[in-house]
């Protein structure tokens, strides 16, 4: 049996972010190896905002659910750097949404 709130890059990971109910970005799909980089990645999708943003990840391989606070300010988190995107398309198999 796995840890908790581990990855690895097979495994299948459905995550949001949102801020004061309003969702947004949100991802679903694998290739991930870490918590920090689902979310420096939901951060750098979801664009400029500033508040308490509660990041959701869900590992639907191993079947757990982790949530976490990031306070952001003048796009850059409290917590941790950002990083770019790299795109792709529903072909791949890869979701974005973006509001």
């Amino acid at each position: 049996m796995m840890n908790a709130n581990t990855l690895t890059t097979t495994d299948h990971v459905i995550a949001s972010i949102e801020v004061n109910g309003r969702i947004l970005a949100s991802v679903s799909k694998s290739n991930f190896s870490s918590l920090q980089e689902v979310a420096k990645f939901l951060i750098a999708m979801a664009g400029k905002y500033i508040g308490l943003a509660k990041l959701t990840i869900r590992n639907k391989t191993q079947g757990w659910t982790t949530t976490m606070a990031y306070a952001m300010r003048n796009n850059t988190p409290a917590a941790m750097g950002v990083m770019g995107l790299k795109g792709g398309t529903p072909r791949d198999g890869l979701q974005y949404r973006l509001w």
